[in-house]
């Protein structure tokens, strides 16, 4: 009679560690599904910024090279250069 009763509560104890295993895994994988959720949303919200951010750099890209460009028509037609080998002189003109 004393092993029966040891046996049921062994056994009732068993499926109670059994089930709470089984909880844990569903919250562990629960969380996991949450957390790679939450970084696929960063990660497309990045890209966007990135996005932004490459235009705004080639914007300012073109910005440069034209006045790039400006200065150095204005500079053509105020001075001219002479190159010796290494060295360029500049004369105003």
């Amino acid at each position: 009679m004393r092993f029966t009763r040891l046996g049921k509560i062994f056994e009732n104890v068993l499926i109670v560690i059994f089930i709470i295993v089984i909880g844990v895994l569903i919250k562990s994988f629960y969380d996991n599904y949450t957390n790679l959720k939450t970084l696929q949303q960063t990660k497309e919200q990045l890209n966007k910024e990135i996005s932004k951010e490459k235009k705004d750099v080639q914007h300012l890209k073109e910005n440069v090279n034209s006045t790039n460009s400006t200065i150095e028509q204005k500079a053509r037609s105020q001075y001219y250069m002479q190159k010796d080998n290494e060295t360029v002189i500049i004369f105003k003109k």
